[in-house]
Order: structure tokens, then sequence, then C-alpha cells
């Protein structure tokens, strides 16, 4: 029963506009991944802060993650991607939502550079604690349709983690490609 919702993730990611490749993460995989995620966390992001990818946790967390090569046509997941937290405040923040950045633009306690917005009195400050970058999870309603499929969770990996997704996956000479991943538990799985 496992191997046939995994085939249905598949087969429902794949219908979406500028998804190409699937490739069902081994133990092994897992492990690689969640050892590049940790060796991408101590490095700058953005020369804000240290990285801490949810994202990525959270699916790998899951009983079952897949891997999916995407290209600039996969937009199935807008929405906030980053958040800059020091000493649990949020400092910055990514916003698309266009009429909210356009206000914040126009105020003086916010720095806007892009879609990214630094709150002038969360200013980076020397602290215990340096600022952490947070790639934020995205829920999966869509994958959660799928019979016996719950908790889905999509992360987008790092640099490193989406380098050797892609070359796993044949992937590494397509231009202009990323990586994601999808977690998800299965329902009632001591039936299955």
């Amino acid at each position: 029963m496992q191997e046939k919702v995994v085939k249905e993730v598949m087969c429902k990611m794949k219908s979406f506009k500028g998804v190409f490749e699937a490739m069902l993460l081994t133990e092994e995989d897992r492990k690689t991944v969640f050892e590049l995620e940790k060796q991408a966390e101590q490095r700058v992001i953005f020369g804000l802060g240290r990285g801490h990818n949810e994202g990525v946790e959270m699916a790998l967390k899951r009983k079952i993650v897949i891997a999916f090569v995407t290209d600039a046509e996969y937009d199935k997941h807008t929405g906030q991607n980053v958040i800059l937290i020091q000493n649990g405040e949020i400092i910055g923040e990514e916003i698309v939502d266009l009429k909210k950045l356009e206000e914040l633009k126009n105020r003086e306690d916010s720095l806007v550079c892009g879609t990214f917005v630094l709150y002038k009195n969360g200013v980076p400050k020397i602290a215990p604690e340096p600022p952490i970058v947070v790639i934020l999870p995205k829920r999966f309603p869509e994958i959660e349709e799928i019979p016996h499929v719950k908790n889905a969770v999509l992360g987008s990996p790092s640099v490193p983690a989406d380098t050797y997704l892609k070359e796993k996956m044949h992937a590494e000479s397509r231009e202009q490609i990323g990586t994601i991943l999808i977690g998800f538990d299965l329902k009632n799985s001591s039936k299955l």
C-alpha cells in the first residue's frame, strides 16, 4: 500500500507545471541531506545570519520523503519563505503581499530590499545570540487530498543538499532548476 501511495504522490506532483523528476529518498539519502543542511547552517545567509532550514527539517521527520526537481515554471507554493529572528523576535521577513510591501516602504521603521523587510527597531544587534535566517516549511493540502496521506510538508533544500539531490537524479546539467522535498506521513499506517 505504501508503494501505491508514493506513486500517487509522485504522479500528482508531476502533474503540476514545472515539476519533472522525482525520487524517493532512501535512509542514506535522508542522512546525507540532513548532514548537508547542518553544514549549511554554519554559513551566513544573505549576510544576515546563520540559517536554519525548518522546511527541510520537518520534511525529513516524516515517514516518507520524496525529492522533486522543479524549474522556474513551478509556482505551486508561493508565499513567505524566510524570516529573520534574533532573541526570539522577528527582526526581518520576506513579504509577498505587494500592498503590504508598498505600505512598509513608506514607513520609517522599516527598510525594504526587494521583498525582504528589515525592521529598524529589530536591526540585528550585538547580542549573545546572532540573528538566524529561518527558511520556512510550506503546508501541502493538495497532497493531503490523496487517500492515506497526512502531515504533508514541503521544504526547499540548501545549495549543498540541492546539488546532491540533482546529482542523484541526474538533473545537474539542466539550467535554472531547483529541488524541493515533500515529506508526509501515512494515515492508519498500521493497516498498510
